[in-house]
């Protein structure tokens, strides 16, 4: 019900590397470089939240050079990367929301690989 989608969205947060608007395609290099310039006040950013969980939406490598992260890969058996960033906080590299993949298996695929690596 909308109380409980209110009460459960409170404890998520959207954080956008390019704090600006694009077009309908996201230009990496330029992401990369925005990110390079302002490394220091997205890493302060992200201080701020500190959160247990990281879902990097195709810019997991920009996020780990922001971050200076250098934990080792792993692979969920499905074949999702992630990465402990510090003990009991996990990156996992997936998909934008927007792309062109089925929204269920996005979605199903997201909470397996969230279960097997918090398991």
């Amino acid at each position: 019900d909308n109380d409980f989608r209110k009460d459960s969205l409170k404890s998520i947060c959207a954080m956008n590397l390019k704090k600006w608007p694009g077009g309908g395609a996201s230009d990496m290099t330029e992401i990369d470089s925005i990110a390079k310039d302002y490394k220091g006040y997205l890493k302060e950013q992200f201080s701020f939240y500190d959160p247990d969980i990281v879902i990097c939406c195709g810019t997991t490598d920009i996020f780990r050079n922001v971050t200076e992260c250098e934990s080792e890969w792993k692979m969920t058996k499905r074949g999702i990367n992630w990465y402990e960033r510090k003990p009991g906080k996990y990156v996992i590299a997936y998909q934008h929301p927007a792309a062109r993949i089925y929204g269920p298996f996005l979605l199903y695929s997201l909470l397996d690989a969230v279960h097997e690596i918090i398991s």
